[in-house]
């Protein structure tokens, strides 16, 4: 039996984003777990590991751009990705470690959950949000 979650990313607090028309919301696609029981731990590694695996395909991508392609284009591409974690399992003990310091807020099925071990509940159609705090800037 698999467990199939919708990833909803939510950023608080980037007031930058907020006044270019930026949605904090947004969906990041789809999860599957083969589990029939999922902890808050499971979840952010597999989305840590997904989110590596993206990024490790778009710096393949790039390796080679098409000619013509500007510097500016092929960092666009790159986004944050040119400062990636080395290795799949640093980024799944980074993700762990911001959520584990209140950096990142998950939240399953409309409820907050703030222990990595959990059990969550599971329903049909599942929802994993997590929600970036940034620390605001200023005086």
């Amino acid at each position: 039996m698999g467990i199939d979650i919708r990833v909803i990313d939510e950023v608080w607090g980037d007031l930058q984003a907020q006044s270019k028309g930026e949605k904090k919301r947004r969906c990041a696609g789809q999860l599957k777990l083969v589990h029939s029981q999922a902890t808050a731990r499971e979840v952010i590694a597999e989305r840590a590991r997904r989110d590596y695996a993206d990024a490790k395909s778009g710096l393949e991508t790039v390796s080679n751009p098409p000619l013509g392609t500007t510097r500016d284009e092929i960092l666009a591409v790159l986004g944050d990705q040119a400062s990636m974690p080395a290795s799949e399992d640093i980024a799944v003990e980074i993700a762990l470690g911001e959520f584990e310091r209140g950096m990142v807020m998950f939240f399953w099925n409309g409820t907050q959950v703030t222990e990595p071990d959990a059990k969550l509940d599971l329903l049909g159609d599942n929802e994993a949000v997590f929600v970036r705090l940034l620390p605001l800037r200023g005086g």
